[in-house]
């Protein structure tokens, strides 16, 4: 039996084409390397929004902490000028305390020097000096008294009975302030008997122990013209 020769493919059948393989790869290579590039550029981006949010939280913890130290500035600067208002009332003060001292030095020494005068009779000038002193003290009723019965001694009734009256309006309890505005009343033009009385009466109650003193009062006695018990 004979046997048939091996077939030839057919010499008009097409070559296998490498070319679309060889495409393929090399978009496929394409295709990887702008997957990178993407991936890269996303990296990038996202390490960027990071930087950008650290840096955000550093700057607002950097502000937060420039208030807080604002703050503690303006409280111990409030603290700072309040303890320095403190300071300074202090020394207005002291410096007050210092002056009223070196005037009631002064004063006393006035006050002195114008009881030496009335004890000598120089009644003006006894004056001017409780003057000086009453302008500093008005309120002294010690002062004012002395005052009123010097005026009295200088004639001038109407200006003591004022003086005496002022006393009594800084101290309605003082005794003596009674008993001689019922003597300038008592010297008054004309006299003014019944005022006198009830002054006499309101200085032995505020007095008891001294009630039996304006009898024994010469002075007294003289200008009321023996009215006054």
């Amino acid at each position: 039996m004979s046997q048939n020769p091996p077939l030839e493919p057919p010499d008009n059948l097409p070559l296998e084409d490498t070319s679309l393989d060889e495409h393929l790869a090399e978009l496929g290579k394409g295709s990887f390397r702008a997957a990178i590039v993407s991936l890269l550029g996303f990296l990038l981006i996202l390490a960027a929004m990071g930087y950008s949010a650290w840096q955000l939280h550093k700057n607002e913890t950097q502000n937060a902490d420039l208030v807080e130290l604002n703050k503690k500035l303006a409280a111990q600067n409030k603290l700072e000028n309040a303890q320095l208002q403190t300071t300074r009332v202090l020394l207005d003060q002291a410096r007050k305390q210092v002056a009223d001292s070196a005037q009631k030095v002064t004063d006393a020494r006035d006050e002195k020097v114008a009881i030496e005068a009335f004890h000598a009779m120089h009644w003006k000038e006894a004056v001017k000096l409780f003057d000086k002193i009453l302008a500093d003290d008005p309120g002294n009723v010690y002062v004012r008294d002395m005052r009123a019965y010097m005026l009295f001694k200088l004639n001038r009734i109407t200006e003591a009975i004022d003086d005496e009256h002022l006393a009594l309006a800084a101290d309605p309890s003082y005794a003596t302030s009674y008993l001689n505005l019922a003597r300038f009343e008592c010297a008054a033009t004309p006299p003014q008997i019944d005022e006198a009385r009830k002054n006499i009466e309101k200085f032995k109650s505020l007095s008891p122990e001294e009630s039996a003193f304006p009898k024994k009062d010469g002075e007294l006695q003289r200008v009321c013209k023996g009215q006054i018990q």
